[in-house]
């Protein structure tokens, strides 16, 4: 049996991913079968099993591939330092995701609580605001003692996925940015009114 080059399975599985996303979008989580992506990904339902298990372990990897890039763009922004660049993460984040969280607030509606997908969604939003809750607290280290970096990452977080869930029922996107931008920008505000 050949011998699978590293790079060639890693093109693979970004190919895979791609399309299972696109796929899952259009047809919802439900609805998709594993020889679905196989077929549009063009490969064989045993070629695709070498790369995911089931069907639960390629979603988890789609969502874990698109948290990872919005925990990279949040971070991104609190590394400049500048509050305005929150604003600017909300803008791409919500551009480029908005259909991609629609989707999986779905999925997780769809569940079951002690479903295996929740819990590791829940781990990888742990992560998510930790990283968060660092950057915030190496950025701006002038805020109030009262500010735990820790609850303005988990605020962000949930403030974020609100207005996701808000945007999905009829919430013009311009309207979602200007909450985000006046509510994010509130305690960094008040940290400049009480400087010394």
């Amino acid at each position: 049996m050949p011998r699978v080059v590293p790079e060639y399975k890693k093109e693979a599985k970004k190919r895979i991913l791609e399309v299972a996303t696109r796929i899952v979008f259009e047809k919802g989580y439900q609805h998709v079968r594993m020889d679905d992506i196989a077929k549009e990904a063009g490969i064989s339902r045993p070629t695709l099993y070498l790369y995911y298990e089931n069907k639960e372990a390629l979603f988890l990897e789609i969502i874990k591939s698109i948290i990872a890039d919005v925990s990279s763009m949040a971070q991104e922004s609190i590394q400049s330092g500048e509050i305005q660049s929150l604003g600017d993460f909300f803008a791409e984040a919500n551009n480029q995701y908005r259909n991609q969280f629609a989707m999986i607030f779905e999925v997780m509606a769809g569940l079951p609580k002690k479903h295996r997908l929740i819990s590791e969604i829940a781990l990888l939003h742990d992560e998510m605001i930790h990283q968060i809750a660092m950057y915030l607290s190496m950025r701006f280290p002038d805020r109030p003692v009262e500010i735990d970096p820790e609850i303005m990452a988990n605020a962000m977080l949930a403030l974020f996925i609100g207005l996701q869930i808000r945007q999905r029922l009829g919430l013009d996107p311009e309207k979602a940015a200007r909450v985000w931008e006046t509510v994010i920008s509130a305690p960094f505000q008040i940290s400049r009114t009480y400087r010394v």
